[in-house]
């Protein structure tokens, strides 16, 4: 009789066993399911959003010439704010894979050539803040700078938040691999305010500041207008927001750069 009742559990707990690997088969077979229309769903959402921003680059060309052609500044601003939607259609399309795939030659470029210090700047969204992080991370003894490009006093180019953007990336970051985090190619008069949102969640980091001479940028025209301050006016305020590394950016000069330096080195 015990052998019968335990031939009999041990049929029922292979059963049992057999039912749990069903389940699991069943279970990965429906994940593999989601995911595949998942990725069916993105595949046709980043067609759409091509062929959109195909269509919407036609359409801000057919704008610009017929502005050439009317000296209608009205159709002027338009075209461009046409091209201003599709900069940020591009980013929806990218996906964090995407971005490291298209950064990771050029820092292996950089790497084999010898260079010790990467310069990831000019970054215009926390997505492609978060995908250089990541990819840093596959070069632990290489160390970075990240700088945010901004064209507002408290958000990146993408219109984020830049203390939340910055505090992002860093946390992402192996301890010692990133030296300092801050903006770039951005008017030096908003250098100051981004400096100091950046302070609030930086705990003493080190922070970067090389903005643009301060003259303006015109998609059409190029660059315009004259200095209203000299970058170097504005140092004072910008060690006093917490910035430990400075520069410039566009349309900086030597004579610019020589300036900072007299700065710090007034007898020299």
């Amino acid at each position: 009789m015990r052998t019968a009742a335990t031939s009999s559990r041990a049929k029922y707990m292979q059963y049992l066993k057999s039912e749990r690997s069903k389940e699991k088969t069943e279970t990965k077979q429906l994940k593999r399911k989601a995911l595949k229309e998942e990725i069916d769903f993105l595949k046709q959402k980043k067609m759409f959003l091509q062929t959109d921003m195909h269509q919407t680059n036609e359409k801000a060309n057919d704008l610009a010439n017929e502005a050439e052609k009317s000296k209608n500044m009205n159709l002027f601003i338009q075209s461009h704010e046409l091209r201003k939607t599709i900069s940020e259609k591009e980013i929806k399309i990218n996906t964090l894979d995407d971005l490291i795939n298209w950064h990771r030659p050029r820092i292996e470029c950089l790497i084999d050539a010898g260079v010790d210090l990467l310069a990831f700047e000019t970054i215009p969204s926390v997505k492609e803040g978060e995908a250089l992080m990541r990819l840093l991370k596959d070069f632990p003894n290489v160390k970075a700078w990240l700088s945010f490009s901004c064209q507002s006093m408290h958000q990146t180019s993408h219109k984020e938040d830049i203390a939340t953007s910055a505090l992002t990336c860093m946390k992402m970051a192996l301890p010692g691999q990133l030296i300092a985090i801050g903006v770039n190619c951005c008017p030096p008069e908003f250098a100051k305010s981004l400096l100091k949102d950046i302070s609030t969640i930086s705990d003493g980091f080190p922070l970067i500041v090389y903005p643009n001479s301060g003259e303006k940028w015109d998609n059409r025209e190029g660059w315009s207008g004259d200095k209203v301050k000299t970058n170097s006016s504005y140092i004072e305020s910008w060690i006093q927001s917490g910035a430990k590394i400075i520069g410039g950016c566009c349309r900086t000069t030597p004579n610019d750069i020589f300036d900072i330096h007299k700065y710090f080195n007034p007898e020299k």
